[in-house]
């Protein structure tokens, strides 16, 4: 797989729906451009084939989801192919990265016990806890002792979301995805 972040700065994460920023990410997506990571040959991709995969997003105070069609690419030099993925998805996933992080938000905000804030975003309490658990580990991991004490959760969301975060940031340190789960990573190298 190929992730592909910041292809559209700043605004890309402000945009309303995750259908819209799926949208501009392929129609400026230049996938001549791009380096495989098996092989690491530049400029030696092209169209492969594409999968459809489920999105699952919050729009207008409601839970949503797309069935969208995911672009894969081939390396002409090592004939592997590769999915396209852009920032706000997590690999493996149906939920998109912001999605996770509203209810993140809204969790550690505290304004709703856990079983309200399941219902509303229609999610089993087992997935939130599992979102928490993985959440603190990577803030751990991406600010490191000092900052992750310093920095509260939602001020840490908000500037993921506003983007004074970035989420490739963390994918250099890591090489996985933010919230992504770490065991999902063995198969990565499709």
């Amino acid at each position: 797989m190929i992730r592909v972040f910041h292809a559209f700065g700043k605004s890309f994460f402000s945009c309303n729906s995750d259908l819209t920023r799926l949208y501009t990410f392929y129609d400026h997506l230049n996938i001549h451009l791009l380096i495989c990571p098996y092989c690491r040959a530049k400029f030696n991709c092209t169209f492969f084939s594409s999968y459809t995969r489920n999105m699952i997003t919050f729009e207008n105070g409601l839970n949503t989801c797309h069935t969208v069609s995911i672009t894969r690419v081939i390396c002409n030099s090592c004939n592997h192919t590769h999915a396209l993925l852009p920032d706000h998805f997590i690999p493996f996933g149906s939920y998109t990265l912001s999605f996770i992080l509203k209810v993140l938000r809204a969790y550690f905000f505290g304004s709703k016990t856990i079983t309200n804030l399941c219902d509303f975003f229609q999610i089993s309490i087992s997935t939130l806890y599992d979102w928490i658990r993985l959440f603190k580990e990577q803030k751990h991991i991406w600010l490191g002792i000092l900052n992750y004490a310093v920095i509260s959760e939602v001020k840490f969301i908000d500037d993921i979301l506003y983007c004074s975060k970035s989420v490739s940031s963390f994918y250099q340190i890591t090489k996985t995805s933010f919230m992504q789960n770490f065991k999902t990573t063995l198969s990565d190298s499709s």
